[in-house]
């Protein structure tokens, strides 16, 4: 094996054992480059929050500034509308019923919302056996970034009672994704849910 083979071989051999270190290096970097970029995604979604909050201020005191002024003489009342986003549980009652084993039976409904946006959800319940039932859930599974889970939801109670109303409004956060949720979480029961309807508020 003549010399230039040999250096061949042993930059060929340098370069393998060299491999490891850089793909270690290589991987440390892209991880924590990808730690700065949650980073900064975590502030812009902030951010963005921040300045919804300062323009439905802005609009606030301009209404005030008005009503001081003369301008108007009452506040302009909400002329909001709802335009519709999903529609649930519409061509027959959905049955949620654990009594025989007591095991947690929630329907899960992921929707795609518009941070910044407020939302309403309607709906209708019936419940007809709450012995052993605990409060029904109907409301949000929030997860937003770099920040605790949140759990909007509607007030439903336990007790038996024939077909009734439930609502509840919430804004989503920029950074933050929604999970419409509604059944049986602790406890045993029957319970029905029909005509639930997602609107977003404009």
């Amino acid at each position: 094996m003549n010399r230039r083979h040999r250096l061949g071989m042993l930059l060929m051999m340098v370069s393998v054992l060299a491999l490891p270190a850089w793909g270690e290096n290589q991987l440390e970097r892209n991880q924590t480059l990808q730690a700065q970029v949650r980073e900064l995604e975590r502030e812009l979604d902030e951010l963005r929050g921040q300045a919804a909050r300062l323009q439905a201020t802005q609009s606030t005191l301009e209404t005030t500034r008005r009503l001081i002024s003369g301008e108007i003489r009452r506040a302009p009342g909400v002329q909001g509308k709802k335009v519709e986003v999903g529609r649930f549980e519409q061509e027959r009652e959905l049955v949620i019923d654990n009594r025989a084993n007591g095991k947690r039976q929630v329907i899960h409904r992921w929707l795609k919302l518009k941070p910044g946006k407020t939302y309403c959800f309607e709906g209708q319940f019936r419940i007809e056996d709450g012995k052993a039932l605990q409060p029904v859930k109907f409301g949000g599974f929030v997860q937003v970034k770099g920040k605790p889970t949140q759990w909007p939801a509607a007030s439903l109670g336990k007790e038996p009672c024939d077909w009734r109303p439930c609502s509840f409004e919430y804004t989503l956060p920029f950074g933050g994704s929604f999970c419409l949720i509604y059944g049986i979480e602790n406890g045993a029961g029957r319970i029905l849910f029909r005509d639930i309807a997602v609107f977003e508020i404009d």
